[in-house]
């Protein structure tokens, strides 16, 4: 009989190293993430497309957004709803592996892995800080913000320093995209999966839920797609990092039927 179904559960560690296989394509993706990263600010610092973009999202004629900011619908659904469902999976992924072994009204809750369980976690944690940390240092202001969409400050790329002439007497706070990077931050469910085809299946559901939080920052006037795309490629580069400081090794199987 496996001792580890009758005897003493003992406590999981706070992090729990797994020994170390051959990377998986998940892995294999971080060199590209971060040439693809190198990419994305090179082309919005030299190209037009951020303003392009959010010109079509802005009505000239009526001064106004094709999303109100101020709407309490589009605000619960798309910012409030989705940040509290991010934190409760969070919590729940914790449960999983902290009660359901210890408490038998909670049996039928089977815990999960403890490595890829706090490759989760701390990228839902650690993707926002790292964006709130460079928001705070970085200085742009949100389209919202410039003349060309009604506001105060002139429009300058993220990269592009103020002189004595135009410097703001605020800086902005609005690069990379915040509010999405707990969305992207999803992307790390990937290394849940058992299989390939869960792996991306987890990587997609990450996408779709930033994405789907991004764009309606987009919308609004709280952001450009450079910010949005930052943060994604931030995202998966730190889920990446996690898997390596975790070592959490590649368990996943092809989807391929089982041969006869």
């Amino acid at each position: 009989m496996n001792p580890g179904l009758t005897g003493r559960i003992e406590k999981p560690p706070l992090l729990f190293l797994l020994a170390t296989t051959t990377p998986s394509w998940l892995d294999r993706t971080l060199w590209p993430a971060v040439a693809l990263l190198g990419v994305c600010l090179w082309y919005f610092q030299v190209s037009g497309a951020d303003i392009a973009i959010q010109d079509h999202l802005f009505d000239f004629e009526k001064g106004r957004w094709l999303v109100d900011k101020e709407a309490w619908w589009p605000t619960f659904w798309f910012h409030k709803l989705p940040k509290w469902l991010i934190i409760a999976f969070g919590v729940f992924l914790l449960l999983r592996v902290y009660v359901a072994p210890r408490w038998k009204k909670w049996a039928w809750f089977r815990p999960a892995p403890l490595a890829p369980v706090w490759v989760v976690v701390l990228c839902l944690a650690i993707t926002p800080i790292v964006v709130a940390i460079l928001k705070a240092n970085t200085h742009v202001f949100c389209p919202w913000d410039v003349d060309r969409y009604g506001g105060k400050e002139i429009y300058l790329k993220t990269w592009t320093g103020y002189d004595d002439t135009n410097r703001p007497v605020k800086c902005g706070n609005c690069w990379p995209a915040g509010h999405a990077s707990g969305g992207f931050a999803l992307v790390a469910v990937a290394s849940l999966a058992l299989t390939r085809r869960g792996q991306v299946l987890g990587t997609l559901a990450g996408l779709t839920v930033g994405s789907i939080m991004g764009v309606y920052q987009m919308v609004k006037g709280a952001h450009y797609l450079s910010d949005t795309l930052v943060t994604l490629l931030l995202a998966w580069i730190i889920h990446l990092l996690l898997r390596k400081l975790l070592r959490l090794h590649d368990s996943s199987k092809k989807d391929a039927a089982p041969a006869v």
